[in-house]
């Protein structure tokens, strides 16, 4: 395709691209229509036709575009479709029955949670005074990059999988979390690997759909595993992550179960940190009841 020059598939598995993300920009169309079937190609040309976040390699920026070619790409290669090869090389080896790639116009998913977001205003914030209901929408709009759905327990598995490389042959694994600094302020204890991200000694990832928030994040040393999955998407991807974050925290201090070791589970976040950036992030909070005013009592009648 033009203008990939230099790009190669371990920089679009590691987001080093340099490829921008299309979803920010579409999020009011997905939000305001969601059933509507978009083409993978329609998709891809808006996030190529975004300015660059940087050359090939020079560092990290998430990009569902760049997750989109490395589906087609895998798809040429083997002339085969990416529903096949998931099924193949992830959900048939890890038995998740219940995870899947819906048909683009399959909008009605039995069962499912649910999906809503504040409506977008034309500056790109959230109109909290309108609530879309986004549950019936077409997996188009994440396709390979972030249109399958699943359930707690299939999420669990696949997010121990991808922390330990449980799928992966020993050398592949290593690579695949050789860490890559998101350099700019973040702090030391975050880094990525290919497909995933590293927060101190957890590994995996968090992120938006239409009217959906998921996180996923496992320790592959003490199995400690955190699965979040929130029906309303307002607060965006970083709101899911930091609550898992505090989940994380909670459970690390548990006590073990009975002729079991408490294991050793140092995270570099208390749940007080999580908490508090999870009321920064929040958008469109409902009222504290405690703080709100006491209503006045009635004056007794008189006589």
């Amino acid at each position: 395709m033009p203008g990939l020059d230099g790009i190669t598939l371990g920089q679009l598995c590691a987001h080093t691209s340099g490829i921008a993300d299309y979803y920010p920009g579409l999020r009011p169309h997905f939000v305001s229509n969601p059933e509507r079937v978009w083409p993978a190609g329609e998709l891809l040309s808006s996030g190529l036709a975004m300015p660059r976040t940087g050359a090939p390699g020079e560092h990290w920026a998430h990009s569902r575009t760049g997750v989109l070619l490395l589906a087609m790409a895998l798809e040429r290669s083997t002339g085969r479709p990416w529903n096949d090869l998931a099924e193949q090389y992830v959900f048939e080896p890890l038995g998740l029955e219940h995870t899947s790639l819906p048909s683009p116009t399959d909008t009605d998913l039995d069962g499912g949670l649910g999906a809503y977001s504040a409506a977008i205003a034309q500056d790109g914030t959230a109109d909290c005074a309108v609530i879309r209901d986004d549950t019936e929408q077409s997996s188009s709009m994440g396709g390979a990059a972030a249109g399958a759905v699943s359930n707690l327990e299939d999420t669990r598995r696949l997010s121990e999988a991808f922390a330990t490389g449980a799928l992966l042959e020993e050398g592949t694994a290593r690579t695949q979390w050789t860490p890559i600094p998101p350099g700019g302020d973040a702090p030391a204890w975050q880094s990525w690997g290919l497909g995933g991200a590293e927060f101190g000694p957890m590994r995996g990832l968090a992120g938006e759909a239409t009217g959906v928030l998921t996180a996923a994040f496992t320790d592959p040393k003490s199995g400690l595993t955190v699965v979040v999955a929130l029906n309303n998407s307002t607060s965006g991807g970083d709101f899911a992550r930091e609550t898992a974050f505090a989940l994380a925290s909670l459970a690390s201090k548990t006590a073990a179960a009975p002729e079991h070791e408490q294991p050793m589970i140092e995270l570099p976040w208390s749940y007080e940190q999580a908490t508090t950036k999870m009321r920064e992030l929040a958008k469109c909070p409902k009222p504290d009841a405690a703080a709100a005013p006491a209503a006045e009592e009635e004056p007794a009648p008189e006589g």
